[in-house]
């Protein structure tokens, strides 16, 4: 069983056609990335595939149903995803935002319990952005704003992460840290991720898979090893690319 699936799916945005017919299976251990340029659909496709966007044909499938039939604690319950823009919350401090994670786990009008509290903690703490627990959201930089995001992303503990540009605002020190971070978790919680990435060479070197989004409604999806490729990337981007090797790893450059 696919934790998440697409049955022939078609997303539109006014004339842009995001994807066209797309079938794609996320299995347990699957880190896909969603690469494309500016304007060609990445967060709306994303959002679809979160149950967030009635898709223009076809389904998403969320551990084989039908996402659309799913309510939004059932989807919750194995789901996450991080925003690209995130919005502050109103008079909320750093903990009382992670702990919105624990929500889908909770019966109805419970208040959190210390469990709850020490998960919460712990995500921080592995956000690096613990000691600033007692602060108000507001009050944090763009790139401590993304940590907690995720902290709160961890604090849900979903097996299914949808992540938009999860390395947004932050420096190259926590992008690795934290994409290290979201490896790691995925593989304790025998998980699957699709992140929406504007750096191909994060893509190269986090996911198994790559979905290309040419903004015509083609797609193509493949291992990452085989889909990244200098021909590719040149389409894709309407600018020429050139590769480089070192040792087993590559990376890409503008030519």
């Amino acid at each position: 069983m696919s934790l998440l699936s697409t049955d022939r799916l078609s997303v539109r945005i006014g004339d842009i056609k995001v994807c066209r017919d797309l079938d794609i299976e996320v299995d347990a251990g699957d880190i896909i990335a969603i690469v494309g340029a500016n304007g060609t659909g990445k967060t709306t496709l994303l959002h679809t595939l979160a149950g967030l966007r009635e898709p223009s044909h076809g389904a998403v499938h969320l551990q084989d149903q039908p996402i659309q039939n799913l309510s939004g604690r059932q989807r919750a319950l194995v789901l996450g995803i991080l925003f690209q823009n995130i919005a502050d919350p109103l008079y909320s401090n750093v903990l009382e935002t992670v702990l919105t994670g624990r929500h889908p786990h909770l019966p109805p009008l419970s208040n959190e319990t210390d469990e709850d509290r020490l998960i919460a903690r712990e995500a921080l703490r592995a956000t690096g952005i613990v000691e600033k627990a007692h602060l108000p959201v507001s009050v944090l930089s763009g790139g401590e704003k993304t940590r907690v995001a995720l902290a709160a992303l961890l604090t849900q503990q979903p097996r299914i992460c949808l992540l938009d540009e999860p390395n947004a605002h932050l420096d190259l020190h926590y992008q690795i840290r934290l994409l290290d971070l979201m490896v790691d978790y995925l593989h304790e919680h025998n998980g699957c991720a699709v992140w929406v990435l504007h750096d191909v060479n994060l893509a190269i070197r986090y996911c198994h898979k790559a979905l290309l989004l040419f903004g015509n409604g083609e797609t193509c999806f493949g291992d990452a090893d085989t889909v990244l490729t200098t021909e590719q990337l040149t389409r894709l981007y309407g600018q020429r690319m050139l590769e480089i090797r070192d040792g087993k790893r590559r990376c890409f450059i503008p030519a």
